[in-house]
């Protein structure tokens, strides 16, 4: 089996399925694939309806919400691909993407993992590529201290780079991944499960570079992200107390920089590698 998709619903049917039907919809000519979507926290099952979109679907029923981590490592667990797509179910493809970002992997031995650009379904642009955060960006992103400190802002954002091209970068939005399994297993086989929500793609993009595999921000092609930021809904002083994703943010946040701590965030000869781009293998 060449690739696993696999697709996290989380009581969300219709973008799931129009998530579903850009899949059946993409030019996958050559390549063997399955499709494995995990109902995460499911009121009901809906196994019939993600058939209808694509017959073959591997269907995974779980009353309780496991969180995005834990639900993409069943779905891992699951899989039979050499290669894994983890997808949000908020993501719609166009025919070329998959088969690009594949063709595109499997010729690179150093690459480990590889993102799309990400538009909004207005066509904008949208931020999905970025250095390691410091431990103060949160409060840089969310109040008005940020204004103070935009030049932190920029590096982070990778606002210097020229991202028409493959980029070499630090993490990439966990939003549209593929990911070589040979990789994905020697970081563990999976995301860290710690993380329930928000940070568990930052961590595998840094593991995956820890092992010697690189991050590519792949431009060439884009997908549709119905994006939300279920997180930032209300003002920094009031989420926290008001959105059980603002509170997940903030711990995973916590055990992110817990797990990382006394690393530094860049050393020296990745600062330089990654304001390069890079096509070679």
């Amino acid at each position: 089996m060449d690739l696993s998709i696999i697709i996290v619903n989380y009581r969300d049917t219709g973008k799931t399925l129009a998530c579903l039907k850009s899949v059946a919809e993409s030019d996958l000519s050559g390549i063997e694939y399955e499709v494995i979507v995990i109902d995460n926290g499911a009121i009901k099952n809906i196994e019939d309806q993600v058939s209808l979109a694509i017959p073959t679907v591997q269907y995974i029923y779980n009353k309780k919400n496991l969180g995005m981590g834990t639900g993409n490592n069943a779905g891992v667990r699951k899989a039979r691909g050499e290669y894994i797509m983890v997808l949000n179910h908020d993501i719609r493809l166009k025919a070329e993407t998959v088969k690009s970002m594949f063709n595109y992997i499997s010729r690179k031995n150093k690459v480990g993992l590889v993102a799309p650009e990400l538009i909004y379904p207005n066509g904008e642009h949208q931020d999905s590529c970025f250095r390691f955060p410091s431990f103060w960006l949160p409060f840089y992103r969310r109040t008005f201290i940020g204004k103070f400190f935009k030049s932190q802002l920029d590096a982070f954002l990778l606002k210097e780079a020229d991202k028409r091209m493959p980029t070499t970068v630090d993490w990439v939005m966990g939003s549209c991944l593929l990911i070589k399994r040979s990789a994905l297993e020697k970081v563990g086989g999976g995301f860290d499960e710690r993380f329930w929500m928000y940070f568990e793609d930052i961590d595998l993009c840094r593991q995956l570079w820890q092992a010697g595999y690189k991050v590519i921000y792949f431009p060439t092609v884009q997908v549709i992200h119905d994006h939300g930021r279920g997180s930032a809904k209300k003002p920094w002083f009031i989420a926290p107390l008001t959105n059980r994703l603002a509170r997940a943010h903030i711990t995973s946040w916590l055990k992110y920089f817990w797990k990382w701590r006394g690393q530094k965030t860049e050393n020296r000869k990745q600062k330089t590698e990654n304001r390069r781009q890079t096509t070679e293998s």
